[in-house]
C-alpha cells in the first residue's frame, strides 16, 4: 500500500513539476483565475449565507421556522429536531460549511457523533447561488431546474434513510441573542474560506498539470476531460457549462458533478469531518448515490421539452 502511495505521490508531482516548466505563464494564470472564480463566485454565496445560517442559530429563529412548518417537515423522520435544523441549514450553507456545523454540533453535545454520520448521507448542498451563478447566463431556467433537482435529491435521500424513525417533533423555543457567539460564527467562516481557496489552488494546480501531461498524446479524449472535470467543482462546471454537447448531455454532467460536488469539496469535508470524527466514507458513498439520483430526477424535465 506504501509502495503504491509513493508511486502516485511521485506520479502527480512528476505532472506538476512538468505543468510548471512547459508553460509557467498559463500555470500561474490558472491560479490567478481559481482564486477569481473563489473571490467573485465561491466568497460571496458562501459567506452571504453562513452569515445567514448563523443568526438563525444564533436567535433560535431557524427552531421557530421549523416549529411552524413542522407539519411538513415532521415528515422528514429525523431522531431530533436539531439534526433536522441542521439538515434544513445545510440546503443554503453548503459544504464545507455544513460539515462544519455538524461538527460544531456534535461538539457541543447536542447531537451524537451517529447523528452526525447520518447527516453526512443527505446534508450536502452546493450553495444555490453557486449554482445559478453557473448555468443562468447560459439558461435561467434550467439554472432554476438544476437547484430544484438538487435540494430535492437530498430531500429524498433523507426521506428514505429515516423511514423507519417516528415523526420528528420540533418544539416552540424563545427568541435568544448572543453577539460573542455569532462573532465567533464570523471568525470560524473566515478560516473555512481560506481553507476552501487553498484546496482550490491546489486542485486546479493538479487539473491544470493533467491537462498539460495529457495533451502530450494528441487531442484530450471527451471522457478524460470529463474525468478530471471531478477534481475541482468550479473549474469543472466552467468546463461542461461551455461544452453545449448534444441531446442536453452538457445539462444531466452538470447534474452529476453538482451532486458528487467534486473532489476538491471532497478534500475540504474530509479535512473538517477528520477534524470532528465524522465518517468521511459515509459522506463519500452517498454523494455517489446524489449524483445518479440527480441525473435520474432531471430527465423527466429534459424529456419534457
Amino acid at each position: 500500500m506504501r509502495r503504491a502511495a509513493s508511486i502516485v505521490v511521485l506520479a502527480v508531482v512528476t505532472c506538476m513539476i512538468y505543468g510548471i516548466v512547459s508553460d509557467p505563464a498559463a500555470f500561474f494564470q490558472g491560479i490567478v483565475d481559481t482564486l477569481a472564480v473563489w473571490l467573485y463566485k465561491v466568497y460571496p454565496a458562501i459567506f452571504t449565507f453562513y452569515l445567514l445560517s448563523a443568526l438563525l442559530i444564533n436567535t433560535r429563529l431557524i427552531d421557530r421556522i421549523i416549529y411552524y412548518l413542522n407539519p411538513v417537515l415532521k415528515h422528514l423522520r429525523f431522531r431530533n429536531a436539531e439534526s433536522l435544523h441542521l439538515f434544513i441549514l445545510s440546503v443554503f450553507t453548503g459544504n464545507p460549511g455544513s460539515v462544519d456545523l455538524i461538527g460544531a454540533t456534535v461538539e457541543k453535545q447536542e447531537i451524537t457523533v451517529t447523528d452526525g454520520n447520518e447527516l453526512l448521507k443527505y446534508a450536502s448542498f452546493l450553495n444555490p447561488l453557486f449554482i445559478f451563478s453557473f448555468w443562468g447566463a447560459h439558461n435561467i431556467k434550467y439554472a432554476l431546474i438544476l437547484i430544484f433537482v438538487h435540494i430535492a435529491t437530498n430531500f429524498l435521500i433523507a426521506r428514505h434513510a429515516n423511514r423507519a424513525n417516528p415523526k420528528t417533533i420540533a418544539i416552540k423555543k424563545p427568541i435568544t441573542f448572543s453577539p460573542g457567539e455569532l462573532f465567533a460564527s464570523l471568525n470560524k467562516i473566515i478560516g473555512i474560506l481560506l481553507m476552501i481557496a487553498a484546496v482550490m489552488t491546489a486542485a486546479n494546480i493538479l487539473y491544470f498539470s493533467m491537462m498539460r501531461v495529457l495533451s502530450l498524446l494528441g487531442e484530450i479524449p471527451l471522457i478524460a476531460r470529463l474525468l478530471l472535470a471531478n477534481i475541482e467543482i468550479a473549474v469543472g462546471l466552467n468546463s461542461v457549462a461551455a461544452m453545449n454537447l448534444a441531446g442536453n448531455v452538457s445539462l444531466l454532467i452538470f447534474a452529476f458533478l453538482i451532486g458528487f460536488a467534486g473532489l476538491s469539496i471532497h478534500m475540504q469535508v474530509y479535512i473538517v469531518a477528520t477534524r470532528y470524527r465524522l465518517d468521511y466514507a459515509v459522506y463519500f458513498k452517498y454523494r455517489l448515490l446524489q449524483g445518479a439520483v440527480s441525473v435520474m430526477l432531471l430527465l423527466p424535465f429534459i424529456a419534457l421539452e
